[in-house]
């Protein structure tokens, strides 16, 4: 790795220049020297350095103003910046650190002493570049990435509503009876593109929330009403697993001010992997409670064989990516990533809780 770089010497000592010169001789520096604090930000930003050496004896404040300055105009691209000091007392380390220096040397540095630090400093410099450059090549890859799930996703939703749509209404009989056979037929062609409909709707959610698009149209809504439609729509679903859900008849009414399409994909993502998960003829609950700490939610349990720990972790974390499956085999991830994204953008939390007589609690809090 080449560690040769440009060094902004700001001092107005001219034997210290003469020392950090020949300190740096031996090395392929270029070493441009000002003596004041107001040709350093001139230069430095004409010149771009990649580390800058300040005397913090400049006369008056200028030094440590200098630094202040450079750190303040340049944030995090600003170059190291390394002070020198006669002394070197707390106080004075004390206000180089504070006005952004990274790092400090003695007048009475050895030679060896201050090529070795800028060789440093540079190598360092040289890797924090390479992985910046790095990090915006991957945000540009995946933003491509976005993109094109995006566009595969919305070309092929239109053609599964139209292949779902035909399908049902083929089983409704709606152009004739089918015998039996072909009956079957059309409900396998129904619900698989029901399935595939559903995928791609979540992928094109995934997109949005990668792409940092997920924007909320909240108003009031009663979260009683949303839970109840959703329980009707996954009772369709239970049924095929004898699976039972329960709720309070009716759910206590809970005016909350949310987006109303997007809490309730949260109660239908909870609902429909409580089911997928739950052995069959078991029991899925749903509770709506309120007037905890500001907050209000609603708690679904089922008997299923609950969630691996990493997962449980993951949902109270800030951790990005969800990595495991269920006891199952199947996979939890992309509606359960869907639905914590859509609580954290109500300011809200979602916990998971292994219950000790089987089954998960996934809880979920808004603010009231």
């Amino acid at each position: 790795m080449s560690t040769s770089g440009t060094v902004l010497l700001v001092a107005n000592d001219r034997h210290f220049h003469a020392m950090v010169a020949q300190a740096l001789a031996s090395d392929a520096h270029r070493l441009l020297i000002v003596e004041s604090g107001l040709d350093a930000v001139t230069t430095y930003e004409r010149e771009k350095p990649d580390l800058v050496l300040f005397d913090l004896e400049l006369p008056g404040s200028d030094g440590l103003e200098t630094c202040r300055s450079l750190v303040v105009a340049h944030g995090d691209n600003c170059a190291p910046i390394v002070f020198f000091s006669s002394n070197a007392k707390p106080t004075e380390i004390a206000a180089g650190f504070g006005a952004g220096a990274t790092d400090y040397l003695t007048k009475t540095a050895s030679a060896d002493e201050i090529r070795a630090r800028v060789h440093n400093y540079l190598a360092n410099h040289v890797l924090m570049a390479e992985q910046k450059a790095l990090a915006e090549q991957l945000a540009q890859a995946n933003s491509a990435k976005n993109r094109f799930i995006g566009m595969a996703a919305h070309d092929m939703r239109n053609p599964l509503a139209s292949i779902r749509g035909f399908a049902e209404f083929l089983l409704d009989g709606s152009f004739g009876t089918m015998p039996p056979v072909q009956l079957a037929l059309v409900s396998i062609i129904h619900g698989t593109s029901n399935l595939m409909l559903k995928t791609v709707n979540e992928l094109l959610d995934v997109a949005t929330i990668e792409a940092g698009q997920l924007k909320l149209q909240v108003s009031s809504h009663n979260l009683a009403d949303l839970a109840t439609k959703s329980v009707a729509q996954a009772k369709f679903e239970a049924r095929k697993k004898r699976t039972r859900i329960e709720a309070a008849e009716p759910l206590p009414p809970l005016g909350l001010t949310i987006d109303g399409d997007k809490v309730k994909q949260v109660i239908d993502n909870l609902l429909s992997n409580a089911i997928k998960f739950s052995p069959p003829a078991s029991v899925i609950t749903l509770t709506i409670d309120s007037g905890e700490n500001g907050t209000s939610g609603f708690t679904v349990r089922d008997q299923g064989p609950g969630l691996p720990e990493a997962i449980r972790a993951w949902l109270g974390s800030d951790a990005a990516t969800l990595a495991g499956a269920t006891d199952t085999g199947e996979k939890a991830g992309v509606g359960l990533i869907i639905t914590r994204n859509i609580v954290r953008a109500h300011r809200g939390s979602i916990t998971a809780e292994n219950l000790a007589d089987g089954g998960c609690a996934v809880r979920v809090r808004l603010p009231v």
